[in-house]
């Protein structure tokens, strides 16, 4: 492991070095922007993104192309899988069908039964058009841009240089953030 060039930019700080460089530094990183940062949940999604020693090149990848996709809708929080929907849904046409025999409004159960139906076919396309997206990241996107990282305070950026190391880029939005940051690192530049 070699000493990282760590190089002070407009909009936050640039790192170049080996994989166990950039590895070692974006962990400095993620314990600099905890102490300053008000946002936890950005902290814990970087913890589970930075690149790792043992980690590949791939692994990262396939982070990044998570990272990047839809986050899950409510249609999927509610949903409690296809046989439970349309049996409810099956339920809920047979409730129906009874009161419409017994001479009441059929409508509530057939609506609750098109709830169902629309539970299923919504949260499976959403989880179809995620494993899509998905793909098309991990095969496509990251072939010829970086593995990124972005939340509404920060966003990273890491290259591989062909061959030839890493670049490991840190971009903060908001200046005050910035500025505290790049003071706490100042030794290194």
């Amino acid at each position: 492991m070699t000493k990282p060039k760590v190089k002070k930019i407009n909009s936050g700080v640039k790192i170049s070095g080996d994989w166990e460089d950039i590895c070692d530094y974006s962990r400095k990183l993620e314990l600099v922007i905890e102490k300053y940062s008000k946002d936890k949940k950005s902290i814990e999604d970087f913890n589970g993104w930075r690149p790792r020693e043992r980690e590949t090149e791939k692994e990262v990848a396939e982070k990044t192309a998570e990272k990047a996709c839809m986050n899950e809708k409510q249609v999927e929080k509610d949903f409690n899988g296809t046989d439970e929907e349309l049996e409810e849904a099956g339920e809920n046409i047979k409730k129906s069908v009874d009161d419409l025999s017994n001479g009441c409004n059929p409508g509530k159960g057939i609506k609750d039964a098109s709830k169902n139906i629309g539970k299923v076919i919504g949260a499976k396309s959403i989880r179809s058009i995620r494993k899509m997206e998905k793909g098309i990241y991990e095969r496509i996107m990251l072939k010829f841009n970086p593995f990124y990282f972005d939340t509404e305070e920060f966003s990273i950026n890491l290259e591989d240089k062909n061959g030839d190391g890493y670049v490991l880029t840190l971009n903060i939005t908001d200046e005050t953030l910035r500025k505290k940051i790049i003071n706490s690192l100042k030794d290194e530049f």
